[in-house]
């Protein structure tokens, strides 16, 4: 018979690890005891140099393809900059739009420095989404920009009707019955703030984890694990600002494709923060589908393979923008020689619904 202590302390543990997924035990003690690498620990990763020079095959052609997908991404970067600068007349729409631009490529050279020196990789998983995070604040001032400041969109949705909607993720997900709000600039403004403060807090979080592991070392997880607990509470006031804006400004902004920004950030963030610790960490880790080698344990391993998938997928969402997005179908790009032409009349748009604009077209290149 299950003793009542134990079913508590065993449930305790199985709700700690789908909220910190670190903390599922997959310990691995090197297999190759004999190898000389003296800044190595038992449970701690290898150096970049180990590393590198005991690569398995499959290790190897990731790093080769993760450099050629990495360099593909700064391509585009430096493509889509060339045509901000030339077709963007106002300085601080360039601006915004610059560390747009910018967002993925430098999302996915911290994913392949954390591939190339597994140590570094925590640091820059936490460094790439203070990234992310700086890049939806300059999206959101962007947005303001655009409205001409939180008044003008306040009274533009109260002259169509329209009220600001709570259903936004992550909370809609459990709650199914929130208000709405009257669109007021002081709203409005409590949302830019819900955003804003989310980079401030992971740059708190960011030294607190450079600290923690410059002392502690191996040791260092607990801390890692509480830092990241601490700043979730941010992240998710950040999605819910981020939505409960974009959704707000999307019919009004809809001739400077909008919409199709914020999602292509959207998924962006949701590929970089999700994936690791509710597919790789609480789903391949937990059931063994990825264990150790001879020079990771399963949870660096699992955040190898992470990093590589990450790289991909933004180097899609970046095609992506190239194919749907281009110059004369936005109105962000006031000094293209065809103009803006307008596709109003080919875009249907549920009013108070933007997740009905991802067939909007902004474009970045031609």
């Amino acid at each position: 018979m299950v003793n009542f202590d134990d079913l508590i302390s065993f449930i305790f543990i199985q709700i700690k690890s789908l909220l910190i997924p670190g903390s599922i035990r997959a310990n691995c003690t090197r297999v190759n005891s004999d190898f000389k690498d003296p800044a190595a620990f038992d449970h701690d990763q290898p150096s970049s140099k180990y590393f590198l020079t005991h690569l398995s095959a499959t290790q190897l052609t990731l790093l080769c393809l993760g450099t050629l997908a990495t360099f593909s991404l700064f391509g585009i970067g430096i493509i889509q900059t060339k045509y901000i600068l030339t077709y963007v007349s106002e300085r601080k729409k360039r601006k915004l739009l610059l560390i747009l631009a910018f967002l993925f490529p430098s999302s996915a050279a911290l994913c392949l420095t954390g591939m190339f020196m597994p140590r570094a990789a925590t640091i820059n998983t936490s460094l790439g989404l203070f990234v992310f995070l700086f890049a939806i604040s300059a999206l959101i001032r962007l947005c303001r920009v655009l409205n001409g400041g939180w008044e003008n969109l306040a009274d533009d949705m109260e002259q169509r009707g329209h009220r600001i909607s709570l259903m936004n993720p992550p909370f809609c997900c459990v709650l199914w019955c929130l208000p709405t709000l009257p669109p007021t600039s002081e709203n409005l403004r409590f949302f830019e703030l819900a955003v804003s403060q989310a980079p401030a807090v992971r740059a708190l979080v960011l030294v607190t984890e450079i600290v923690a592991i410059a002392e502690y070392r191996e040791y260092s997880a607990f801390w890692l694990q509480l830092c990241d607990t601490v700043s979730l509470a941010s992240l998710l006031a950040l999605v819910f600002g981020f939505h409960a804006l974009s959704r707000a400004s999307g019919p009004t902004l809809s001739k400077f494709s909008y919409s199709t920004l914020f999602r292509l950030v959207d998924f962006g963030l949701l590929f970089f923060s999700a994936q690791e610790p509710l597919i790789f960490e609480n789903i391949f880790v937990r059931f063994g589908a990825i264990g150790c080698t001879a020079t990771l344990n399963p949870h660096d391993q699992a955040r190898f393979i992470c990093n590589f998938v990450i790289i991909l997928q933004l180097l899609l969402l970046s095609i992506s923008a190239c194919m749907y997005l281009r110059p004369s179908r936005s109105a962000l790009f006031d000094n293209h020689p065809r103009g803006y032409l307008s596709c109003a009349s080919t875009v249907v748009i549920t009013e108070g619904d933007v997740s009905s604009d991802s067939s909007q077209s902004a474009l970045i290149i031609p």
